[in-house]
């Protein structure tokens, strides 16, 4: 099962490195700040992997999930900045 937690990492080191706010990363992932307090806390009960990756995407990152049959494992991969379209 993909882990909220490791998205939730992600949305964390997107923040950080773009310098912004609680307040202003939730105006940017269209999300309210209470919203935003509870992903960053870590309070993901309330969140789908949907959500959360939606979430990456607007704060300009992209997301590349790779499955691999066999051993039962689903990773994210090549989590890093969005290719912005002109």
């Amino acid at each position: 099962m993909l882990s909220k937690a490791r998205l939730a990492d992600e949305i964390k080191k997107a923040i950080a490195e773009k310098g912004l706010t609680q307040t202003a990363a939730a105006v940017a992932a269209h999300e309210a700040q209470s919203q935003m307090s509870l992903v960053m806390s870590g309070h993901l009960q309330g969140f789908s992997a949907n959500r959360l990756f939606r979430i990456l995407l607007r704060l300009g990152r992209n997301v590349d999930i790779t499955i691999t049959r066999g051993n039962g494992r689903i990773r994210i991969a090549g989590v890093g900045p969005a290719a912005r379209k002109r």
